[in-house]
Parts: C-alpha cells; structure tokens; sequence
C-alpha cells in the first residue's frame, strides 16, 4: 500500500497542535505482537497474504474494549496465521491515541483499528492515517470526523433496550437515576439519549432523579450511588452505561442493605452475569465483543486487499436471568 507520508506528518503536526492544550499525559506506545509474523506483502493467495493490523483500544482498563482487542488478536492467529497484529494501551487519552497512530503509521501497517477516546479529538489522528494512505476501522464508538468504517451497534438503540425494561418492569411514577458513561465519547450521548427520549415519546410516567457521568469506572459508579443512597431516601431504578457502573453501584446498595432496585447494566460481562444469576442486576446489555472483533478483522484483510469495505452493525440482546446461561 503506497503510503502518503509527507501528508501525513502535515496533518499529524496539526493534529498534534490542536490537542497539546487537552491536558493529556504522553506516552509511548505499548505494543504486543500476536500471530506468527509477516513474512512478504507480495505473497500470493488472499489466505497467504501477509498484513500487519494496529489496534488501539479505549483503555485497556476497560473490560469489555480490551476485551474486543484480545479476541481481535486471537481470531487473527487463528485465520490469518501469515498476518500480525500490534496493539496500544490508549489509557483513554486522545493525546495517546495519537502517538500511537504515528507509531503506526511509521510502521506502515495496513490497517489501523481503534476506539477512540475522545469523539471530536479522534478525528485529527482518523485524518492522518487516510492522508498516509492506512484504512480505519472504529469499533463500537464513533468518531465525528476522518473517514473509517464503523462496526459495532446503534447505541441509541441500546438507550431505547434499556427505557423498554424499565417501562415493562417499573411501575408509572418510578424515579430513576442513571449513571451516565464519559462525556465526549458519542456512545455515551446516544445511550442516554436514546433512554429519554424513548420514555418521552411512549409519555411514560418518570422521575429522573439525578444523571452523572460516572467515567465507565466501577470506582466512580459505587462513589455516586453511595452519594445518592444519602441524597435520595427513594429511588426504584438505576440504569448504567456500562457494567462497571452498575457494578459499583450494586456494591454500594448492598452496603446500604438496599434491595428491589431495579439495575441495568450493559456490556454482558462476566461480573455482571454473575450478579444477574444473584439477583442483585436485572439485566445487561450485550455487545458480542468476539463478532464485532472478528467481522473487524475480516475487514481489515479486505481492506488491505484494496476491496471496499462499509459500516457494520451488530444487535443488541438484552441479557436477563432467563437467558444468561445460553447468550
């Protein structure tokens, strides 16, 4: 793949401008490699071709995206053993993300694969991998700006799942409180969107008590909910971005000895499964993180080959104690 590389270091200069202001650490790029290595670019079958794919996660703190990345490098072993996969830590920090596409670039791999951290920050780095010639492909959250593919699913459509439950299981007049994901990232604004706007438009008696954004972090999830435990004497829902939330905040009720809250979590992790099969969370989300590595994946190589490639997306499943054993 012919890479563009004076244009790119034209738009990572800019990139890298525009951001030195965001207050983000820096830091070297970690990467590990999977598979068994690149031989020659130029071998011959599609089965034999020989790629090198960069994957930058959110944070590899986060469960579920590293997660992704993992099953990400561990289908590419298995059904493209000639092909390699690096991968960065992007500590949710645009500044790193950044570093870590230049670190990519300067490699000249054939594919980048990332989650960014930032919505709007992303976009300067998307931009400097087309200007260098390297296809995107963005998994699961989007960037606003840089031209890439999307796979992963409509969080709006994961905000209305979540309004659906509680509409079905919570009496008209239930207060609520919601633990909101990072500010900045788009899936955070269109899970929460998506869950009051689907309670609006069905005119569902609600009392939303109180929303925050709790980071993704367990730590931040059980710090709020103990805050609210002491604000709010009567609360029959908490909704939660992600799981980790959810989980902290189910530490914290259980501390409190407060039980029949309704709990929703999202991401399907196994923490949260196994406080589904407890009682102690009503439901989870789930984003096949192995589908949306694997069809990542597949891309990529197409990609690499010069073949087209679009938007997928993957469905949601609402994971309950009828169903946790079997999705």
């Amino acid at each position: 793949m012919k890479k563009k590389l004076m244009a790119w270091f034209l738009v990572l200069g800019l990139a890298l401008t525009g951001l030195a202001g965001c207050g983000g650490q820096s830091s070297e790029t970690e990467g590990t490699d999977s598979g068994e290595g690149a031989a020659s670019k130029e071998s011959g079958s599609d089965s034999g071709d020989a790629y090198k794919f960069g994957f930058i996660t959110l944070a590899d703190s986060d469960v579920w995206c590293k997660s992704v990345c993992t099953a990400f490098e561990e289908y590419v072993a298995e059904t493209y053993p000639n092909c390699e996969v690096v991968t960065a830590d992007g500590k949710a920090d645009a500044n790193i993300q950044i570093q870590s596409v230049e670190n990519f670039i300067a490699q000249q791999v054939d594919a980048i694969i990332i989650q960014p951290a930032d919505a709007d920050a992303a976009g300067p780095a998307i931009e400097a991998a087309n200007a260098a010639g390297i296809p995107v492909i963005s998994t699961a959250i989007r960037a606003n700006s840089g031209d890439y593919v999307y796979v992963g699913p409509e969080n709006i459509e994961a905000g209305a799942m979540h309004a659906e439950y509680i509409m079905e299981h919570c009496d008209p007049g239930a207060k609520i409180l919601y633990l909101q994901g990072t500010a900045g990232l788009s899936h955070s604004t269109d899970r929460y969107n998506g869950f009051i706007d689907t309670l609006d438009e069905a005119g569902f008696d609600y009392e939303l008590l109180a929303a925050q954004d709790g980071d993704y972090l367990r730590t931040e999830g059980l710090r709020i909910m103990e805050d609210w435990i002491q604000k709010y004497p009567e609360f029959d829902a908490v909704v939660s971005s992600n799981d980790e939330m959810a989980l902290g905040a189910i530490e914290a009720l259980k501390a409190a000895n407060i039980e029949d809250t309704v709990v929703l979590g999202l991401d399907a992790t196994d923490d949260a499964r196994a406080e589904i099969k407890a009682g102690a969370m009503a439901g989870s989300l789930k984003q096949d993180a192995v589908i949306i590595a694997n069809t990542s994946a597949d891309l990529a190589v197409k990609a690499a080959q010069g073949e087209e490639i679009e938007d997928t997306y993957v469905d949601w499943v609402m994971i309950t104690k009828d169903n946790v054993d079997t999705e």
